[in-house]
């Protein structure tokens, strides 16, 4: 049937609504399913930039309490905070002690009358990327705790993540001049588990705890469910020394000891988003992965480690690989890729057709994408890049490292997901890890408890081999004749070279 016309009044109420929030239209009907109308938004001007006070002669140690708004039984954290921290240092210092994950957008709201959404607010460099111009007071990077904060009874309210709008209220206790003793941060006391991140805000969570108090068993629970929340999860414990841990390492680098090389910047996402409880067991991974005699190759390693790619180049010579008027190499040449690289011993039926032989036809696509070859009238030729490395197997080897951690997206949120994910892989393979399902799952795991997830779920171990290029390319590093049936298994000498050199920038 005919859809009715929209009220135009509506449109014109939703529009000031999108105006007036920052949000996208998405983390509006969210913010607005989690009981945000509850909450008027103020309609006029935005606040004009607000006078702070210059910072005090000495600085200050502050102490607060921040509550979870809404959360029963009650989420709070005490903590002691130098007034000489940033505002975005305070952010930090609020996910650590709190136990998010810093996955999510965030706000700060000034006080002291709680005004979220339409009251004057702080504005960072996320915000920027995600909204524009935005009609803030003041920049978090730029203002001081002190500031802001230097009374006792001073409030301050700060909004993580948009769509579940966990909302904290933060109130000044106590203020004394700090001592060069003073730590930048610390929690001194805490009640209850942090949230589950995602969970679907305050009521989401109130769920969860029902749940858990009702049937601990989960017998009854939605499957998602199941699948969601953490066997070991407590909601309704907290450790201050846990906090304390997350808090100190706050912007050190788990290898900063260590002398460690540069790092790949995937690699370093994926430190920086690590859960706390998680650190040192990656950090054990690390040293083991990056010690420098994991990279010692032999030249005979390296020549046949990149024989599936060198084989293309050397099928392609002057002429090219012919190909079917569908686009397909031709059978007898998918035969002999099949047969020259043991594919033709495991694979399931005939190996001379492209389009029914997988390995083949992802192997051929992994050539394109990394610019070896390309299609020209009828044939697969070399580029000029191809030209260039064919016959050279250590520029070919660099070219593959080079590759494990790229994506053909441009810093999207899934482009990052994918390096995170490539990146903990590499990781497990580098430090002798086997390779297989052991490792998959291991790598999920730690992508959950790091703040990822898909539709709304922990990571699947069986997603794992599926994101981008690494399985694919370590797979055909390794032996070229590739059991069935072997769930996991030990990588090979050139497996783990590889993986190392991908996590290292020269």
């Amino acid at each position: 049937m005919p859809r009715k016309p929209a009220d135009p009044r509506t449109e014109a109420l939703l529009q000031q609504l999108l105006e007036r929030s920052g949000m996208s239209p998405a983390q509006l009907a969210q913010w607005m399913l989690n009981g945000g109308l509850n909450q008027t938004f103020q309609t006029g001007p935005q606040p004009a930039a607000a006078v702070f006070p210059d910072p005090p002669a000495e600085p200050l140690l502050i102490r607060l309490k921040v509550q979870l708004d809404g959360a029963k039984p009650a989420i709070w954290r005490r903590l002691e905070v130098r007034g000489d921290l940033t505002m975005a240092d305070l952010h930090d210092v609020l996910q650590a002690a709190m136990g998010w994950t810093d996955s999510h957008l965030h706000r700060f709201w000034l006080g002291p009358k709680k005004q979220i959404w339409r009251g004057p607010h702080l504005t960072n460099d996320l915000d920027d990327d995600e909204f524009g111009d935005d009609p803030g007071v003041g920049e978090e990077a730029d203002l001081r705790v002190d500031q802001i904060l230097r009374s006792p009874k001073d409030r301050l309210f700060y909004t993580y993540d948009f769509g579940d709008s966990w909302q904290h209220t933060i109130t000044v206790e106590n203020v004394r001049t700090a001592t060069e003793d003073d730590p930048r941060a610390r929690c001194l006391a805490g009640k209850n588990a942090c949230p589950l991140e995602d969970c679907g805000g305050v009521g989401g969570h109130e769920e969860i705890l029902e749940l858990l108090r009702t049937d601990p068993t989960r017998r009854s629970w939605r499957e998602e469910l199941v699948n969601w929340v953490p066997p070991q999860w407590d909601p309704l414990t907290f450790d201050v020394d846990e906090a304390n841990q997350a808090i100190n390492l706050i912007g050190a680098h788990p290898l900063a000891a260590l002398g460690a090389p540069e790092l790949h910047p995937a690699l370093d996402d994926l430190i920086d988003r690590l859960d706390s409880g998680d650190v040192d067991s990656f950090t054990g991974l690390l040293v083991l992965a990056l010690d420098p005699t994991v990279r010692e190759v032999s030249d005979e390693q390296v020549r046949d480690a990149v024989r599936p790619w060198q084989l293309f180049l050397t099928l392609a010579g002057e002429d090219g690989i012919p190909l079917t008027s569908a686009g397909w190499m031709r059978p007898a040449v998918v035969e002999q890729i099949a047969r020259e690289l043991g594919v033709d011993q495991w694979w399931i039926g005939k190996t001379n057709r492209e389009d029914l032989t997988a390995p083949v036809a992802r192997l051929r696509e992994h050539v394109m994408e990394l610019g070896l070859l390309r299609k020209f009238k009828g044939n697969l030729v070399r580029t000029p890049r191809g030209r260039a490395i064919d016959g050279h197997p250590d520029y070919l080897w660099e070219l593959l490292a080079d590759s494990l951690l790229t994506t053909g997206r441009d810093g999207d949120t899934g482009a990052r997901f994918e390096q995170n994910a490539a990146a903990a892989s590499l990781v497990h393979i580098a430090a002798g890890h086997p390779i297989g399902q052991e490792t998959n799952a291991a790598v999920a795991t730690l992508l959950t408890r790091s703040g990822w997830s898909i539709n709304g779920g922990p990571i699947d171990r069986h997603e794992i081999p599926y994101l981008g290029w690494t399985a694919d390319v370590i797979a055909w590093v390794g032996p070229v004749e590739r059991p069935r049936g072997l769930r996991s298994t030990p990588p090979t000498a050139a497996q783990r070279a590889l993986a190392a050199t991908a996590l290292i920038v020269d």
